[in-house]
């Protein structure tokens, strides 16, 4: 043994009691015994290196206790801190005690400082290794299968990898501009994922940062530098989690809106050189299905479905990009088509698998599926809004064709384009319209149908356009779209208003149409309680769809308490009809009138069926005490057939049309003869 290492054993009473005296090294050992056993092994590897003075011979004595080391619950830097203490209590031990001459003195010196410095060298490729193996065991994350995330992942694993097989022939050495960073970027997913500008910049520096970083710690790592490898590292596998954690926000971001940011990007994308394709793939009668088959069964349907399209699509993440929409509809983006005759073969194929995977798994359901693809014009720079309008008129063209349709040449692309500007000639006419307060009311009478007195007046919204009344009915689908419809019924009630001295002359009342979002506005309701104020009570009848019953009843009996106003439910007698809760408004008085669905009466006198069915609505209203009324009378056939079922009210234009107020006055239909 070297002569002055023995300083080193001398110390270690001294170092043992400095030690103990910081308290971050006594917060990390429960007990006075773990203490203890932590350092004198760390004594116990010293004494054989000390016995054994050579590199190579300290390296294996310090492997024997790998496992010790690995198995540590002691943060390295305060193992380091010790190992410090310890070599300068020797050096002191040794420059008190009396040498021979400086010569003993600087020798003695640096070899206490090679043995320590070369303890702690080795012992921190030990938590290094240590580092690496708390990474791999780190619970997989549910994003690893998305192309930004798994990139990134793979390339720290090799690093990973690397260290724990102890063979740098598996390390990864690539500085970040050869990095597949670039490259993934570019692809739909990683473009859809990074739209936020200012998260993606911290995440191009973190990306940088790491790879920078890990040129650093293999180059202090090859030389066996591990001490400042171990640090670099560290610090590596720091930046590292906040690289993973930044992408788990900005995947976690796009995700959670996933629909939404998908339009985000091909709204963005409009803007560049890049081909667009869009598929969409839709299942038919969604709600159909759900209710006779079970949400759970649809459900796993779909599920199997997205994965088979998932396999098929991420073969080539360069160029697609497949998403789930919140209705069940997929949207596939296929960017850079090189030959569109292929691409239509492929999506021929791809709709021909799903359809045998469906017959092969779920042979007894009845699934149907509705597919367009069409080529977005580069020449234009689509609107997400836009984009939702033209998927849902191609989604209703192929439905009804019953085939997979493709938009892929250039007078496809023409005649989206003269539809899109003919639907943003309609938004910007009706916003206008709606700004401007270009609001009209035309009335149409209800009849009692046995002495065809007039009962009632329905008002109708119309649209003022260069001295015309356009019916609002053309555009309510538009309305509802760009979320106008509670400002229309706003306006209805001030349009009602201006001719109140026309209605209020005859003793009639008035049906007045509310949409469900109008009446879940408050700003509606109140306008509503004002306006019921200027008409005498039980003149008024709000006309509402038998959902908007259902959806809304809670607020329905609120405001009958408060006004009496009684309700008609239209649209009676289609779809699914909530008995039960028609029941309970009529128990309750808030229904007057039940309003049968015009496609009932439409074909009335030819067919036989749909007789019994009005026939049967007839009488229960008779049992319930309310009117029952029927609309789109077109002929005498079906008028006399409802005399003949005992309906009480009837509306049509074989019995009048709607008339501007003063009209209705002045012909005085009010004394409506036949």
């Amino acid at each position: 043994m070297d002569k002055y290492l023995n300083y080193i054993i001398e110390s270690y009473e001294t170092t043992l009691n400095d030690f103990k005296k910081d308290e971050e090294v006594e917060s990390y050992f429960k007990s006075e015994k773990d203490f203890l056993d932590c350092i004198n092994t760390q004594r116990k590897i010293l004494e054989l290196s000390i016995m054994d003075f050579q590199e190579q011979k300290l390296q294996r004595h310090i492997d024997k206790y790998e496992k010790f080391y690995l198995s540590l619950d002691f943060p390295y830097i305060l193992l380091m801190k010790y190992f410090n203490i310890l070599k300068r209590n020797a050096i002191k031990k040794l420059q008190t005690t009396p040498i021979s001459n400086d010569q003993d003195i600087t020798q003695g010196i640096m070899n206490i400082t090679f043995c320590i410095d070369s303890c702690k060298n080795i012992i921190s490729n030990i938590f290094i290794l240590k580092e690496a193996m708390d990474f791999r065991s780190q619970e997989k994350s549910k994003f690893q299968e998305f192309q930004l995330f798994y990139h990134h992942l793979s390339w720290i694993e090799q690093i990973v990898h690397a260290i724990l097989e102890k063979d740098l022939q598996y390390f990864p050495l690539k500085n970040y501009k050869e990095c597949a960073y670039s490259k993934v970027m570019l692809y739909p997913e990683s473009l859809m994922v990074c739209m936020d500008a200012s998260m993606c910049k911290q995440l191009e520096l973190l990306h940088e940062l790491v790879h920078k970083q890990a040129e650093t710690f293999y180059r202090f790592f090859i030389r066996k530098e591990y001490i400042q490898a171990y640090f670099v590292f560290k610090e590596l596998m720091e930046n590292v989690e906040k690289l993973l954690s930044l992408l788990k926000d900005l995947y976690y971001i796009t995700y959670s809106d996933l629909e939404n940011s998908f339009f985000q990007l091909l709204e963005m994308l409009s803007y560049s050189d890049k081909k667009q394709i869009l598929t969409v793939v839709d299942i038919q009668r969604l709600k159909q299905l759900n209710n006779r088959y079970g949400e759970d069964k649809l459900d796993k349907i779909i599920n199997e479905i997205e994965i088979f399209l998932k396999e098929k699509t991420y073969q080539d993440p360069k160029h697609n990009l497949l998403i789930r929409g919140i209705s069940s509809s997929f949207y596939l983006l296929h960017i850079n088509c090189k030959d569109p005759v292929v691409y239509q073969s492929y999506i021929n194929d791809l709709i021909a698998d799903i359809e045998q995977i469906v017959k092969e798994k779920f042979s007894q359901l009845e699934i149907s599926f509705s597919v367009a693809s069409f080529s977005l014009d580069q020449k234009v720079q689509y609107q997400r809004d836009e984009l939702r309008r033209i998927i849902l008129e191609l989604k209703n063209r192929a439905k009804l064709e019953n085939s997979i349709l493709f938009y892929y040449k250039q007078e496809d692309q023409n005649e989206i384009r003269k539809w899109l500007n003919e639907r943003y000639f309609t938004i910007n006419f009706l916003q206008k319209k709606i700004k401007n307060k270009e609001i009209g009311v035309m009335l149409q009478p209800i009849y009692d149908t046995k002495t065809k007195e007039l009962y009632a007046v329905e008002a109708l919204a119309r649209v003022k356009d260069n001295g015309k009344l356009l019916p609002a009915g053309m555009f309510i689908d538009t309305l509802y779209e760009i979320n106008l419809v509670t400002e229309l019924d706003m306006l209805m009630l001030d349009a009602i208003l201006e001719k109140k001295e026309y209605i209020m002359d005859q003793n009639v009342k008035i049906f007045i149409n509310s949409s469900a979002e109008s009446l879940s506005e408050k700003q509606y309701i109140d306008k509503l309680y004002v306006f019921l104020t200027n008409f005498e009570a039980g003149r008024i009848v709000i006309e509402i769809t038998e959902q908007q019953a259902l959806n809304n009843l809670d607020i329905l009996r609120q405001f009958h308490k408060k006004t009496n106003v009684k309700f008609a439910i239209d649209d009676f007698g289609t779809g699914y009809s909530a008995l039960k809760t028609v029941s309970d408004m009529v128990e309750e008085g808030l229904i007057s009138v039940l309003k049968m669905d015009g496609s009932l009466i439409d074909n009335l006198d030819k067919e036989v069926q749909t007789q019994k069915i009005v026939k049967i609505i007839a009488q229960m209203c008779a049992t319930f005490s309310i009117h029952s009324l029927a609309e789109f009378i077109e002929n005498e056939e079906t008028l006399q057939l409802l005399q003949s079922f005992d309906v009480d009210l009837s509306q049509g234009f074989y019995l009048a049309q709607p008339m501007i107020a003063e009209e209705l006055y002045a012909y005085n239909i009010f004394e409506h003869r036949t």
